[in-house]
């Protein structure tokens, strides 16, 4: 009888901790492989976008939406040029 009240109690208790566990967060996504010809495409918008006259903002803002990281970029320079 004590047993049976006691799997009750341990299994009401694990379906309020069920509740109230908060899920994993989802894994980031993964940064999508480039090209070669991806890199040297972008590296050409941008060269032309600063003969055209464009601020650091304007800079920064195109390789914020490149979404390249530094480090990607400094190797690809690296077998660039």
């Amino acid at each position: 009888m004590f047993r049976q009240i006691w799997q009750r109690i341990l299994n009401l208790w694990r379906q309020i901790q069920r509740h109230f566990r908060k899920p994993a967060p989802p894994p980031p996504k993964p940064t999508p492989i480039r090209t070669f010809g991806e890199y040297e495409q972008k590296f050409l918008q941008l060269l032309e976008g600063v003969e055209q006259g464009w601020s650091r903002g304007d800079i920064k803002g195109f390789l914020i939406a490149c979404k390249i990281q530094d480090a990607e970029w400094e190797n690809w320079l690296q077998e660039f040029g």
